[in-house]
């Protein structure tokens, strides 16, 4: 009896050591996920200001170009930068005088100006 008895204890033992073991080892891989927040969460995504390999828009850089004018007549255009403002693509026209229009790409709305130097 005392023999069955060490034997039982020893293979309980065995057993419970053996499943911690393996319970153990399962735990210490962890897989990282990474969670995106749909548009309806509160959570803020992060977003990114870098302009798409292939910018995507409605208007064309012309277009773009006569709005901006039409915005600031008399001015002259320095340059055109296709942006990516508050997850939306803009061509931002620069002026001479640091002025500054910025058209939405889809739509052609004017989305900001900024006055140049002396206004």
């Amino acid at each position: 009896m005392k023999t069955t008895t060490i034997l039982i204890v020893t293979v309980l033992a065995a057993i419970i050591l053996g499943g911690g073991y393996l319970a153990s080892r399962n735990n210490s891989s962890v897989e990282k996920v990474e969670v995106q927040p749909s548009v309806g969460d509160s959570a803020k995504s992060e977003e990114t200001d870098e302009v798409p390999d292939k910018f995507i828009g409605d208007i064309t850089i012309e277009q773009a170009r006569t709005i901006a004018q039409n915005r600031r007549p008399g001015k002259t255009i320095e340059k055109i930068e296709q942006e990516v403002e508050e997850g939306v693509g803009v061509y931002s026209v620069r002026f001479t005088d640091s002025g500054r229009v910025d058209v939405n790409a889809v739509t052609g709305e004017i989305m900001r100006v900024e006055a140049g130097d002396g206004e």
